[in-house]
């Protein structure tokens, strides 16, 4: 009997620590966006105060400090996905909300907007043709129940993505309409055999093995999307879900619970 205690406790105790380093790795996850997002700001400003400005060396510095963080992140990632002999079954832990003022209404395009602007930011940095949404539907000015907010993260996990992944120097864009919101891009499809397999955890495609990533984000961002009621998808084109949109490339599309069609 005091064997199968231990074992019982063991097995507790493991659990425990599972969870644990779960969370750790979407923490890590999660870090990786902002982290990019500095580093675009700092270079662009580089780029502007040119090679004689007296502070240049303050912003050289900015980024030398982010690589670091990259580093000591990346590091974090590589002991977050070691495996534990025992592994939860439990839920897989949220992504954090947005920063929000304390007892704040949300709507859609209050948060997405901040990230409009970093896309544009990331987009002029690489080169890059971006394109924001030039209208808003009108479920993306409603008030929207505060926990939605994490669909902010989806979609800046959904613009990394495209920013990281698809060929240099395509186009990328969000757009929204009456059945949800897509995030494009008009680079190289993702090929058919992976197209279902990279909402899988820790899955990462053959063309990006030797690139940064948990392979996380997507299989993250579809089951929030589907414990809101909602469903994250990519489907075959852009132009499929707006006519306007780029015949060729790769669209993830969130749609919400009351917007889905």
């Amino acid at each position: 009997s005091q064997c199968l205690v231990l074992e019982f406790e063991r097995k507790r105790l493991l659990d425990q620590l599972s969870q644990k380093q779960e969370q750790i790795g979407l923490m890590v996850h999660q870090l990786r966006n902002p982290l990019t997002a500095l580093r675009t700001y700092a270079q662009l400003l580089l780029r502007k105060i040119g090679p004689d400005n007296k502070d240049r060396d303050l912003v050289e510095g900015l980024l030398i400090e982010q690589a670091q963080l990259n580093r000591y992140i990346s590091a974090l990632d590589q002991l977050s996905q070691e495996r534990l002999p025992s592994q939860s079954s439990d839920p897989t832990p949220l992504l954090l909300p947005p920063v929000l003022p304390e007892n704040s209404s949300i709507n859609f395009r209050g948060l997405l907007e901040p990230l409009i602007d970093r896309a544009a930011a990331t987009a002029k940095l690489q080169g890059r043709k971006w394109i924001a949404p030039t209208s808003w539907p009108e479920w993306a000015e409603k008030v929207r129940p505060s926990e939605e907010g994490y669909i902010a993260e989806i979609v800046a996990n959904l613009l990394e993505n495209a920013f990281s992944y698809s060929n240099k120097g395509s186009s990328i864009g969000l757009q929204l309409n009456e059945k949800g919101l897509c995030v494009w891009d008009e680079g190289e499809k993702i090929p058919d055999e992976e197209r279902e397999k990279i909402f899988d955890k820790g899955f990462r495609g053959l063309k990006n093995k030797d690139k940064l990533g948990s392979g996380i984000g997507l299989a993250l961002g579809k089951k929030l999307a589907s414990e809101m009621g909602g469903s994250l998808t990519l489907i075959q084109s852009p132009k499929e879900f707006e006519n306007a949109l780029p015949q060729i490339g790769n669209a993830f599309v969130i749609y919400l619970a009351k917007n889905k069609s």
